[in-house]
């Protein structure tokens, strides 16, 4: 059993929308850039949640540069 991809609509924690994922050696591909999104294992009280965080980059010297 593979669990669901939720990513959060609008930095709302309580509102989410399910993605198309393949999972491929070991990897999920998303269909979907985001920037928080719910790996959901699992219904009701016994649900296992994993949050995935996008960070943005630091701006390095290369892109001060070159924008």
């Amino acid at each position: 059993n593979l669990p669901v991809i939720c990513v959060t609509v609008d930095n709302d924690r309580d509102r989410c929308e399910l993605v198309n994922f393949r999972y491929n050696d070991h990897f999920y591909i998303v269909d979907k850039l985001f920037e928080r999104a719910n790996l959901v294992n699992g219904f009701d009280d016994t649900a296992q949640i994993i949050t995935i965080l996008h960070e943005k980059p630091k701006r390095g010297f290369w892109s001060r540069l070159f924008g």
